[in-house]
């Protein structure tokens, strides 16, 4: 927007104790005006911020261990809007352990204390939330053999989610340094996840998502490839509580009816790729999208097929792309 001028300004301050410890601080603030259009991402504007990072490494370790390297990680993050309502303040500490094989294990721990959150009613009011807490661990394998895989998984405690589950496998094999599938898996379960309604309504639900894809990438040669990727995306949400939202932030329980849903979409696509001339392309393109949503609780597991069988979309292309200097 012309009309409008928005200021903003960032600085970090890094301190190199000696080889294996740092340390940074970073403060940053963005008014409601600031907008950066075509020349960046901002994740939000009317935000101030004040972060603080500790990082140790320790790398002594002998040939006998299979260790290569311990990371260590302290953060204090404080959050806050331009009219200075406290969004967030949380505590967290990460350690990670790299092997020689090239594979690592981490894991991390927070807490975050009470706060306002002042987006999710869409400009109804500030909504008011408590404390919360969470632990997470992550492994990734090496990068050697020709079957590698990572994953996680994060337990956490919060007002937007209440007790939630969020895990993630990613497995790959590698036929060759030129063919290659892999299929990634993320689900999430959250038994009381806060959805906005409209106006000053939410509601909670009991709900299951899942986000998977299975790719399969082949490249013939430098001048020829082929990308195949079907993604599907589901979800089921179980009704909980109906809410409104009072005058002071908080939530009030009310006796209106909330009802269940669920979703699922997939989407196809099958992608060849031939290099005509240095910077000039023949693609061949075929995709296919389908998808539902109905008000009605439904078994996450048996989504797939109406979330494959309802078609909204199914092109095939030939596009050409020549540089002619």
């Amino acid at each position: 927007n012309l009309d409008k001028t928005g200021v903003a300004f960032w600085s970090k301050i890094e301190h190199e104790i000696n080889d294996n410890y740092q340390q940074s601080l970073q403060v940053s603030s963005y008014d409601e005006d600031f907008e950066i259009n075509d020349f960046g991402y901002l994740g939000r504007n009317n935000v101030r911020s004040l972060n603080y990072e500790s990082v140790y490494k320790n790398t002594n370790f002998g040939d006998d261990t299979v260790i290569q390297q311990k990371e260590y990680y302290w953060y204090l993050n404080h959050t806050e809007n331009a009219k200075g309502l406290s969004l967030s303040n949380d505590v967290s500490v990460e350690s990670t352990i790299k092997f020689k094989d090239s594979s690592s294990f981490s894991w991390n721990a927070f807490i975050a204390t009470s706060g306002v959150d002042d987006r999710i009613s869409r400009n109804n009011g500030l909504v008011n939330y408590h404390e919360g807490y969470g632990v997470g661990f992550t492994y990734r394998s090496n990068n050697i053999n020709k079957f590698r895989y990572h994953g996680f998984i994060n337990l956490t405690d919060s007002f937007h989610n209440g007790n939630e589950v969020h895990t993630h496998f990613h497995p790959s094999y590698f036929f060759k340094d030129n063919y290659s599938v892999s299929l990634s898996i993320f689900y999430n379960y959250s038994d009381s996840w806060l959805n906005w309604l409209g106006d000053n309504e939410f509601g909670r639900y009991d709900r299951k998502f899942l986000d998977t894809s299975l790719d399969f990438n082949a490249n013939f040669s430098q001048r020829q490839e082929l990308r195949f990727r079907l993604q599907w995306l589901a979800m089921d949400a179980h009704a909980g509580g109906f809410y409104q939202l009072d005058s002071s932030g908080d939530l009030i329980t009310t006796n209106s009816d909330l009802s269940d849903f669920h979703l699922s979409n997939t989407a196809l696509q099958l992608r060849y790729r031939y290099e005509i001339a240095p910077l000039s392309n023949l693609y061949i393109v075929y995709s296919r999208g389908a998808g539902i949503f109905e008000d009605t609780h439904m078994n996450i597991s048996n989504l797939f097929t109406p979330g494959f069988n309802e078609v909204d979309s199914d092109m095939f292309l030939i596009k050409v792309r020549y540089k002619f200097f």
